[in-house]
């Protein structure tokens, strides 16, 4: 199964960490979005069927966990709103701006 996950407002030159149970499936420093369409990066993760733990941080800043099934939510999104970090999985993929 795949995971899309979109890292969307609130990154500005962000170090980003995104862990899947105990591994770490992502890091990428510099992470910041373009406030033009909200989007900052976007990754897949290849993972199997069943309940995940999503975990993602910013380094020196906020971080979140998500309970994901890739079979029923594949597309995930990470916004930071006034430092809080908010996780959103879906069955669809929203739409870009």
């Amino acid at each position: 199964m795949k995971l899309n996950l979109k890292f969307r407002e609130g990154f500005a030159g962000s170090t980003v960490r995104v862990m899947l149970g105990e591994h770490e499936v992502y890091r990428k420093a510099g992470v910041t979005t373009d406030l033009s369409i909200s989007y900052a990066d976007e990754v897949d993760i290849v993972l199997d069927g069943g309940m995940h733990a999503l975990g993602v941080s910013v380094a020196g800043g906020p971080s979140a966990t998500l309970q994901v099934d890739a079979a029923k939510t594949p597309f995930v999104e990470v916004w930071i709103i006034d430092g809080q970090m908010d996780i959103r999985a879906a069955a669809q993929a929203t739409p870009m701006m």
